[in-house]
């Protein structure tokens, strides 16, 4: 199977299937902002279940991507220096699979991602950070169960 086609399997797996809910999930938040950076990890941090890996620019997460695995890539568009689509041409490569995020304050750079990496979510600023949440546990569910389908727990 190609990488590419377990990213897309990350997306098939129902978030309402019976998974092990301590399996820790690997989230890479990359935000140019670091008062919004700081929110989305405080939103987020009441769950143990998620280990948090921030970056404030893309090169940043170009390094904690080659430092091991990332379940879930959040990734804010148009960052400074290295362009967000190699960021995800980067976890693309690394990773056998994994489930993204977007957040953009400009709808056409969310539409550039979305023709050439589906995206599970898509955020157009401003966004609830019930929403966030909300997103991030349904990819955070779907990445354990596709771990444990494959038997990569």
């Amino acid at each position: 199977m190609t990488k590419q086609h377990h990213h897309a399997r990350a997306h098939e797996t129902s978030p309402h299937a019976l998974v092990e809910p301590t399996i820790p999930v690997n989230l890479l938040i990359v935000e140019d902002d670091a008062a919004l950076l700081n929110v989305l990890i405080n939103v987020l941090r009441r769950d143990i279940r998620y280990v948090f890996h921030p970056a404030i620019t893309g090169e940043r997460a170009c390094e904690i991507i080659a430092q091991g695995r990332t379940d879930v890539v959040i990734l804010d568009l148009s960052l400074p220096g290295i362009k967000d689509i190699d960021v995800l041409c980067h976890a693309r490569d690394a990773f056998c699979f994994f489930e993204c995020i977007v957040i953009s304050g400009y709808a056409e750079k969310i539409q550039e991602v979305k023709s050439a990496f589906n995206p599970s979510t898509c955020f157009l600023k401003p966004f609830t950070l019930q929403a966030f949440r909300d997103a991030v546990d349904t990819a955070a569910e779907n990445v354990r169960a596709l771990r444990i389908s494959l038997g990569h727990v």
